[in-house]
């Protein structure tokens, strides 16, 4: 469900995960530059800031299209965040890094209240070439692709992706 993501930002390397208090993605705007966009709210964010907000960072894409959908009561706009790295989580919590091309961004729904926004990711089922497989056995190298290998189950929701 792309519960974090790795980004530049001012020559600063970032890692930022979803339940980190005011978490921030870049979003492209329309002039091509990129603005930081809080991502989503958090259960505890009770501030006149976040007031208003669903409660959650991401959005299902057949939800969105839905036309009695609750996405669509907010102002709101499709967006591209743009980050090269986003992480999944396996059945057991273990983190799985995943990177997307160059010219490739993650979907996201920009919400706007009385001229506060947040950002929401936009999901959908797991491509099924997306599968990390772990090794059986722990060798220090497998230089030839000896080691057999078994898939991890990767969260149910994606995020997804465009193309520039």
């Amino acid at each position: 469900m792309c519960g974090g993501v790795e980004y530049q930002w001012n020559d600063q390397a970032m890692r930022i995960y979803f339940p980190t208090p005011n978490a921030q993605l870049p979003v492209i705007r329309k002039d091509g530059q990129l603005e930081l966009v809080t991502w989503g709210r958090r259960t505890e964010e009770n501030t006149p800031e976040a007031e208003g907000f669903p409660v959650n960072g991401w959005v299902r894409y057949e939800s969105y299209l839905n036309p009695q959908s609750s996405w669509r009561n907010f102002r709101h706009k499709e967006v591209k965040i743009a980050v090269p790295h986003f992480m999944e989580k396996d059945q057991n919590g273990k983190s799985h890094w995943f990177s997307l091309q160059s010219n490739e961004y993650i979907r996201g729904l920009l919400l706007i209240i009385e001229n506060r926004w947040r950002v929401y990711v936009m999901t959908s089922e797991p491509p099924e070439e997306s599968t990390p497989y772990l090794q059986e056995q722990s060798f220090h190298d497998d230089l030839f692709g000896a080691i057999p290998t078994r898939p991890v189950e990767i969260h149910h929701r994606w995020p997804m992706t465009g193309k520039l």
